[in-house]
């Protein structure tokens, strides 16, 4: 009976955890930013990842707060290191901007990197891009192809013309050889 207890009281908690979250979002979404911060917060501090980005995302706007980058990339590496996407993706991207951190490609390339594996388009839009320059990554035009690839079949229309342009300047092996990547990256998905 104990367990069932505790299962239960973990169900119950959950569900309002997403409540507190999805009121968050409703108050963000009407500009209502002092409910939204509040709603993260309580979530944030409880290392809810999704409310963690949320609260990274009210920082790095100024919504509802001063803008601050550096409090924006302490929220967002805690939700990067649960494992949340959108939040590597933001964190790379801070890295790669130099806000609020050391302008880093090399860090860049590793947070687009861990988002673009979980599927985040964006992280691989910008992956591929730098694969492309050799910017913060080794130069690869395999690798430059496989993320574009990946990155237009999920719908980033840029990401598709950015492949064409990538796939001109490689050989017919090179091709394959990224295209085998791609095969390989969706199996893994299955």
């Amino acid at each position: 009976m104990q367990k069932f207890i505790f299962l239960l009281s973990l169900l119950v908690l959950s569900a309002a955890a997403h409540a507190d979250l999805q009121a968050g979002l409703d108050a963000y979404r009407a500009g209502n930013y002092p409910t939204a911060l509040h709603e993260f917060k309580l979530l944030a501090a409880q290392g809810n990842a999704d409310a963690q980005v949320n609260l990274g995302f009210l920082y790095a706007r100024g919504h509802g707060v001063p803008q601050d980058y550096k409090e924006a990339a302490s929220w967002y590496r805690k939700a990067a290191e649960q494992g949340q996407a959108d939040a590597q993706f933001n964190l790379g991207s801070l890295y790669y901007d130099g806000l609020g951190l050391a302008r880093d490609f090399k860090k860049a390339a590793e947070w687009y990197s861990k988002a673009a594996e979980l599927g985040q388009i964006d992280a691989q839009y910008n992956l591929g891009l730098m694969y492309a320059t050799g910017q913060g990554v080794p130069q690869s035009l395999v690798q430059s192809y496989k993320w574009l690839a990946i990155a237009a079949a999920l719908g980033d229309k840029e990401a598709e013309e950015s492949k064409k342009l990538a796939a001109a300047k490689m050989s017919r092996e090179q091709i394959d050889e990224a295209q085998a990547l791609v095969q390989a990256w969706w199996a893994q998905r299955k």
